[in-house]
């Protein structure tokens, strides 16, 4: 699940007309799912489909090939020129 300060930071603002990318590093490499959530907490936003998700002892230890994945999801997602 979203830690309970990430429901309360959606729910404090207005999203109105925003795209929320949903990124997280944690102990797995995977986003979990809850991110399909977010609409309901950040009430007029859309969630961009495609998060990313990376192990956190895999940011510390292998900076550059996660610098690489980030780059090309970034790229993917259309916010970085390929």
């Amino acid at each position: 699940d979203l830690p309970m300060c990430v429901y309360t930071f959606l729910e404090s603002y207005d999203w109105t007309g925003k795209t929320i990318v949903p990124f997280c590093t944690s102990a797995g490499n995977a986003m979990t799912g809850k991110e399909t959530l977010i609409p309901q907490f950040a009430k007029g936003s859309s969630v961009l489909a495609t998060g990313l998700g990376i192990q956190g002892a895999r940011c510390q230890g292998d900076q550059a090939s996660v610098r690489n994945d980030v780059k090309s999801w970034l790229s993917q997602i259309g916010f970085v020129a390929k």
